[in-house]
């Protein structure tokens, strides 16, 4: 590379920043409204992704609880053996595949 010619890549970064320049709202009423917006929504989505995680746990814990649950029953001879490994099994992959989520 020649030491006196701009990169092509500074180049497009600077038109870039030019039409930006051009395109950003000026007057801060405008901003501080984006601002506000934004802040809304990011709010939104933090809520939004707990309440989903919460989901998850709950679910997660209610399958745990199936599968406590489902050991007393085989130690009292309410369930067989085969079923007990056969609901364990479904239970643990959906955990599994909650915890995936």
């Amino acid at each position: 590379m020649q030491p006196n010619k701009t990169h092509p890549r500074r180049k497009i970064d600077e038109q870039i920043y030019d039409i930006f320049d051009e395109i950003v709202p000026k007057d801060t009423e405008t901003l501080e409204a984006i601002a506000e917006t934004l802040e809304a929504s990011h709010a939104e989505e933090i809520a939004y992704h707990n309440q989903v995680v919460a989901g998850l746990n709950k679910r997660i814990q209610g399958l745990q609880e199936r599968i406590d649950t489902l050991y007393i029953d085989k130690l009292d001879k309410r369930i067989t053996t085969e079923k007990y490994d056969q609901l364990e099994a479904q239970f643990n992959k959906d955990q599994e595949d909650t915890n995936k989520n």
